[in-house]
């Protein structure tokens, strides 16, 4: 018996974490415009998106082992 991966579920969980991914992945060229502008210098904006993404690939394992334990309204 074969089950249809195409369902409803699948196709909608898809495009969320599509967009998800979209908005958080547009930030980062746009971020050190946006600090420039504010008046950032090249040094700030450097430790700033270097520390975001930093944090992001650390933090990552520790709320998906989160996510498993404790359920997600709650989380």
């Amino acid at each position: 018996m074969t089950q249809k991966i195409l369902t409803r579920d699948f196709i909608l969980c898809f495009f969320a974490f599509f967009a998800f991914g979209f908005v958080f992945n547009i930030l980062i060229p746009t971020l050190p415009v946006y600090l420039s502008r504010l008046g950032s210098n090249e040094a700030e904006i450097g430790i700033l998106i270097g520390s975001f993404a930093v944090f992001s690939l650390v933090l990552r394992p520790f709320v998906g082992k989160a996510l498993l334990r404790i359920p997600e309204k709650a989380l």
